[in-house]
């Protein structure tokens, strides 16, 4: 059994953990990431916590999932947004795997949550997935036959640019696009604007879903429908398995049923028992999809 050492670089925290060729977890932890503005701050930072972990545990390779689109040939950043801005085109596994003299392995955390689910979560009993992430914005992975299906230069997935209302122009990148409407963002937004109250968060918007609050339940259903209005149409054109949502919407379980119904009442004969689930990998998806990626690759 093999140990790895896995990162998972978010806005707000870096997640790691030592992850086994099992899939067990042996050590899970995480450290603010602060503003990166400079790629060998965290290199430098990558690179303590390989000299410190590994005089515990025989580490055989490094995972690293991160925002962005990842030039698999040459292990880099591509393009992604500001906050990973430094970190194009800086060889930040390239230099790892010199230091360390060990495999490193980069993924984009949307690929990886996936790949996380696929090999110890909900996928584990299926082979056709769209996998989506439902926070800021809507991220999205698909795999196909057991594999993530990456399309040209590995771009594939970005599910939440898929137009849902073509007569909207509110999305200064893609007017219409489905993460303007459901997105975990998007349902908040329309609470706030609903109560005319910019500090009201989703634990509000649940207590008073709860309570059968007026409001809160309308802007629900119309949420779930937007929500829906996708996942029909990815029903549609993949056919998949299952359809696993992650991001904040995956822990509000009691969401599920009604997703569900939703779904099965506007979806073509034969799509309506496609299972939509919600992720259970969690804050762990994207270490255990990069260990995944580094097991079939030792």
């Amino acid at each position: 059994m093999k140990d790895y050492l896995c990162f998972d670089l978010g806005g707000t925290n870096i997640k790691y953990g030592i992850v086994t060729s099992h899939g067990d977890i042996k050590l899970s932890n995480k450290m603010p990431t602060g503003k990166i503005t400079d790629g060998d701050l965290i290199y430098q930072r990558f690179l303590a916590l390989y000299n410190e972990l590994s005089i515990t545990h025989e580490i055989r390779g490094i995972g690293i999932s991160s925002h962005g689109v990842v030039d698999l040939e040459r292990q880099l950043i591509s393009s992604g947004s500001n906050y990973v801005k430094a970190l194009i085109d800086y060889p930040l596994a390239e230099k790892l795997s010199c230091d360390t003299k060990l495999p490193v392995i980069l993924e984009n955390d949307v690929n990886a949550a996936a790949l996380g689910e696929l090999w110890q979560g909900e996928g584990k009993n299926h082979q056709n997935i769209v996998f989506l992430t439902l926070g800021t914005s809507i991220g999205g992975a698909i795999i196909i036959n057991g594999s993530l299906y990456r399309g040209r230069n590995n771009r594939a997935g970005e599910i939440g640019y898929m137009i849902t209302q073509s007569q909207d122009t509110t999305n200064p990148l893609i007017p219409g696009a489905w993460e303007g409407f459901a997105s975990s963002s998007a349902l908040i937004r329309n609470y706030q604007s609903a109560m005319n109250d910019t500090t009201l968060n989703h634990i509000d918007l649940l207590h008073c879903i709860k309570n059968n609050h007026t409001p809160a339940v309308k802007i629900l259903n119309q949420y779930i429908h937007e929500l829906g209005a996708g996942l029909v149409s990815l029903a549609h054109i993949f056919a998949p398995d299952a359809i696993i949502l992650g991001g904040a919407i995956s822990e509000e379980k009691m969401l599920f049923p009604q997703i569900q119904t939703n779904f099965a009442q506007r979806v073509l004969s034969g799509y309506e028992h496609t299972p939509i689930l919600p992720a259970c990998c969690q804050n762990h998806a994207g270490i255990l999809g990069v260990a995944s990626l580094l097991n079939k690759c030792s």
